[in-house]
């Protein structure tokens, strides 16, 4: 048997096939192991899903080369401070676990891709491939797996329509759940997706008589390189065999022909479960048996699948493989260590820290980012670090017309000052002490407000501190 490094950045994937079965996955959960993922997920990839596990063996062994694609937990959780973008990432999670190479061509940064995600997010959200529901702490069991509803008299469902009935529900876990095992992938989905091909890949296909003809994107549909132009419409009465006439049938036959060739009814769509605010929820009440069934080994498919019988419906039931969980959670809320030990098992956790490179500008003598990173440094050491301050809070700063000393001001004033009392509980002095001077004002309040009979009463001090937060703003604090 050959021996290969495990260690090496790239191994040659021609002989890495020519080693057996076993060998190969020891080399490759070595690498997993590395690369930081759970021993039951890499057993699930090794042992029971053929087509990750191949999709795996191609971007370790360097087959992907540059544009190696990362693995996507099944379950996962991003955490930190208020204002760092979690509830902004999910989207470009989301887009990366269901439109890989769309994600790919739209990774970088900036406003107009990031407008491109957001877009390519609500059609997937349309479509039903991805539900979106916040945890709060009187959600339930009932809402996110199933309950019983009442349906009053005349309401939509309700048969009878004379007395109230009471139906089991289905509730949005579920309900995406059984969207799972959809194949199918409509007709003019196809051809969305093979118009976002053209945008990045020469295509060019043979008449029946072998004349070459290129194709290319137009803002209504695809058009060929003979100024034969096929509108979305006009393909799928092609695809339907309602338009057969030439030139369409000589060309558009063919268009159709590739774009089935290239997105077959072959694969699982994946599907998109984002929950915000995880941790504000009973995990315990909210999930049930659920806990056990979304670890992937228990998942269906995998060797160990289980399948549950539900209490309203008595229906077995159990998690698919292609259903992903991202959740989001606030650590100021509460901590990652209160956190429900089995949920904490299940999920693979990513941490979102602020990120004050973001802000690396100036308004009017104030270096943002420098003024943000000292706040954090003087929460940090008075509190903790999970509740620092993100970004977020300061990104509007970054559009032309916002700008100014008074947007600056507006943030300070409306978000971060309260955010602070909420922090330390309305201990000014410790406010005071993570902003300097400049925003907050003490004042003393003398006894002799009161009658002097009460002046020597237990209630009474002899002086005590007020604090009220100034009309105007000294910024130069940070830096003193």
């Amino acid at each position: 048997m050959q021996v290969v490094n495990v260690y090496e950045d790239s191994i040659d994937l021609k002989l890495v096939k020519k080693l057996d079965e076993e060998t190969r996955k020891r080399l490759t959960y070595v690498k997993l192991v590395e690369n930081g993922l759970k021993p039951s997920t890499i057993n699930y990839i090794l042992n029971n899903n053929e087509k990750l596990y191949n999709y795996v063996i191609k971007v370790i062994y360097g087959e992907l080369g540059e544009n190696m694609k990362k693995l996507q937990s099944l379950n996962q959780i991003l955490y930190g401070p208020p204002g760092t973008g979690k509830t902004y990432h999910t989207i470009t999670k989301a887009i990366e676990i269901i439109d890989n190479d769309f994600f790919e061509r739209h990774r970088e940064e900036t406003p107009e891709n990031r407008k491109s995600l957001k877009a390519k997010f609500e059609v997937y959200k349309q479509a039903g491939q991805i539900e979106f529901v916040t945890f709060h702490q009187s959600y339930g069991y009932e809402e996110f797996v199933e309950g019983i509803k009442a349906i009053p008299p005349k309401e939509k469902g309700n048969e009878n329509g004379l007395e109230m009935i009471y139906k089991v529900v289905s509730g949005i876990f579920k309900n995406l759940c059984e969207k799972t095992n959809d194949k199918s992938f409509s007709f003019k989905e196809k051809i969305e997706k093979h118009r976002e091909l053209l945008q990045n890949e020469e295509i060019i296909l043979k008449t029946i008589t072998g004349v070459p003809f290129k194709l290319s994107k137009s803002d209504s549909g695809i058009t060929t390189q003979t100024n034969h132009s096929f509108s979305i419409n006009k393909l799928i009465e092609i695809n339907d065999g309602k338009l057969s006439s030439k030139p369409d049938g000589t060309y558009g036959k063919f268009i159709v022909e590739d774009i089935h060739k290239r997105f077959p009814n072959n694969e699982l769509k994946n599907y998109i479960l984002i929950i915000d605010e995880i941790n504000r929820g009973n995990i315990s009440k909210i999930f049930g048996e659920l806990i056990t069934l979304i670890e992937p080994s228990k998942r269906i498919g995998a060797e160990e699948s289980l399948h549950v019988r539900l209490p309203y419906s008595n229906e077995s039931f159990g998690v698919p493989s292609n259903l992903y969980i991202i959740g989001t959670m606030n650590t100021a809320d509460r901590s990652i260590a209160l956190m429900d030990t089995a949920l904490r098992r299940r999920f693979d956790f990513t941490e979102m820290m602020p990120r004050t490179e973001l802000l690396d500008f100036s308004i009017e003598g104030i270096h943002v980012k420098s003024m943000l990173e000292a706040i954090n440094k003087r929460i940090e050491y008075l509190y903790d670090r999970d509740h620092t301050i993100g970004h977020a809070y300061f990104m509007e700063l970054k559009e032309p017309d916002k700008q100014t000393l008074e947007t600056v001001s507006y943030i300070f004033r409306n978000k971060i000052i309260p955010l602070l009392q909420e922090y330390f509980y309305d201990d000014w002095e410790k406010i005071v002490m993570v902003l300097g001077d400049g925003f907050i004002e003490k004042s003393e309040i003398k006894s002799d407000i009161f009658d002097e009979k009460f002046r020597n009463t237990e209630y009474i001090e002899e002086e005590k501190s007020k604090y009220t937060i100034k009309d105007s703003f000294d910024f130069s604090t940070f830096y003193a």
